[in-house]
């Protein structure tokens, strides 16, 4: 039986072999699969997280990884990326849940080549002891891109190559979110 990341790519191959099929419904079935494998992202980081696991959480993210805060660039690259989780990680306590998960409305088209997705998170989050404990919840926006090009020669092997490219943190509700 086939996951929704097999089944999204496979329906995608067989479109791209259909002369009838329009660059319109490619774009639909690259941002469907997009989508699919960003949320298996952002789900896989937030099990990290919560494993205090910085290796399994920083392969979730591209090298070229960019972190902001309130729109301004707080990190750039897969080294500072690390070098800001390297704390918190070694410090321990901490914790995060998804209250709500949602993803940006998906794009029709194709622009340059490719399709740029996001989703959004809404995280309660937690740190310290029990008895000293600190809570709070963020909104949390990931975004992925993905060409054609890539989609078409990914194997099971290469999807680690399709990585978080930027990560948002908002201490405010985002428009996309209901």
């Amino acid at each position: 039986m086939l996951n929704r990341l097999e089944q999204a790519h496979e329906a995608l191959l067989k479109a791209s072999l259909d002369p009838m099929c329009s660059k319109g419904q490619l774009a639909s079935l690259l941002a469907e699969l997009a989508g699919v494998r960003l949320t298996s992202l952002a789900s896989t980081q937030l099990d990290a997280y919560n494993q205090a696991d910085l290796d399994a959480f920083c392969a979730c993210y591209a090298d070229e990884v960019q972190v902001y805060r309130a729109g301004e660039v707080i990190s750039e690259g897969a080294e500072a990326f690390r070098d800001r989780y390297k704390p918190l990680f070694h410090g321990g306590s901490f914790g995060a849940s998804v209250v709500e998960r949602q993803l940006d409305p998906l794009p029709n088209t194709l622009t340059e080549g490719g399709v740029s997705v996001s989703c959004v998170d809404v995280e309660d989050w937690w740190r310290g002891p029990p008895d000293a404990r600190r809570t709070g919840r963020v909104w949390v926006r990931y975004h992925l891109r993905l060409t054609l090009h890539q989609a078409l020669a990914l194997t099971e092997e290469r999807w680690g190559a399709v990585l978080v490219e930027r990560v948002e943190f908002y201490e405010r509700p985002l428009r996309v979110m209901k």
